[in-house]
């Protein structure tokens, strides 16, 4: 009904109106904070499209906060075809800085709508680059700074497709767009968009329909208490089974920016690359990784697997395939379940061309 009240959360902390309002008009509108990709992690979660559009969308929450690099995210997530987008912040940090609730927030990058291929948005505290395939946002990255093109290949390491340099854009162009944002508030379902209203419209709103709303939220809840004490359980024993792949995961996290690190020094992508196809085929079994080392261009990498409907002869020709690796074997480790690859890893495999097999 009303446009609502726009502030911008930059990185550096600081909130901006992006657009004053009619005082006569502040108390009906709504407040939304654009939050900066820059304080932002992105991920693209796929679904099961057999499952209901409900237990999907709870799963694909539960993924998003379990995977997030912040201790208690918020959590904006989009439905885009079978699968979902998700950006989490600090929600702890937003509140302090907004002095809002963290319902309030929307990512900047949110709901834009781009054609197939490679983007570079100018975002408010930097730049972000998109990879998009057939219509669905499948990569996210921001920088500080204009990226350069040892930036695009570490991006593009884990894309099935293959990028040469002039493919990359070399112009950025706008990321923001605050009727857009606007828009992508105002979707979401009723209920929360009344709870963003300020007290003061909710008030004066729940003063003439009371009645009806109560009994539909009453009715809501009842029904739903059941439920929600189930949905409970399972979540707190996932949350337990998840523990260790979560510990797992932040450590390949801290091997993977020492990585970075290294590819950023030597200006070579050479480790960041093997190190991704290994960890594509482990996930292909929902493998759990163990442990990782590479030492004078040796790369031992140990991981654990309970389906082992897979054949490692193929997967030792299929690394080989690659001008990545060398000299590959695989074989079970003296743990139950266990295997190990050790391959040596080419130093000068890797050409931008090719960033993208």
């Amino acid at each position: 009904m009303f446009k609502p009240n726009l502030f911008i959360l930059a990185k550096d902390g600081t909130v901006d109106q992006a657009e004053s309002s009619p005082l006569s008009l502040a108390w009906a509108r709504t407040n939304v904070v654009v939050i900066s990709r820059a304080l932002c992690a992105f991920e693209h979660i796929r679904s099961n499209s057999d499952v209901s559009a409900s237990k999907r969308r709870r799963a694909a929450e539960l993924q998003a906060r379990l995977n997030s690099p912040f201790e208690e995210p918020g959590l904006f997530l989009e439905e885009t075809g079978d699968d979902y987008i998700a950006w989490t912040w600090d929600a702890a940090s937003f509140e302090a800085q907004s002095e809002l609730p963290v319902r309030f927030g929307v990512p900047e990058s949110a709901g834009l709508n781009l054609p197939d291929g490679l983007h570079l948005l100018k975002s408010i505290d930097g730049y972000e680059g998109r990879l998009i395939e057939n219509g669905t946002l499948l990569q996210s990255r921001w920088w500080p700074h204009m990226p350069s093109a040892s930036d695009w290949r570490l991006f593009l390491a884990r894309s099935n497709q293959r990028f040469g340099e002039a493919d990359l854009p070399k112009q950025a162009m706008s990321g923001l767009n605050i009727d857009q944002l606007t828009s992508v508030h105002s979707s979401q379902p009723f209920l929360s968009r009344l709870t963003g209203l300020p007290v003061s419209t909710q008030l004066s709103w729940l003063s003439v329909l009371i009645l009806p709303i109560a009994a539909f939220i009453g009715i809501h809840l009842l029904s739903l208490t059941a439920h929600n004490f189930v949905t409970g359980q399972q979540v707190d024993r996932l949350e337990v089974e998840l523990a260790g792949k979560r510990a797992t995961a932040n450590r390949l996290r801290q091997v993977q920016t020492q990585i970075q690190g290294y590819a950023a020094l030597s200006d070579s992508g050479s480790l960041l690359l093997p190190v991704s196809l290994i960890l594509e085929k482990v996930d292909t079994v929902d493998g759990d990784p163990r442990s990782m080392r590479i030492f004078d261009n040796q790369l031992e990498f140990v991981f654990r697997a309970d389906d082992t409907a897979f054949d490692p002869v193929a997967w030792v020709r299929e690394f080989e395939a690659t001008d990545s690796l060398a000299d590959v074997s695989m074989a079970p480790s003296t743990q139950r379940l266990e295997w190990v690859i050790e391959a040596r890893v080419e130093s000068s495999s890797l050409s931008f061309s090719g960033a993208g097999q």
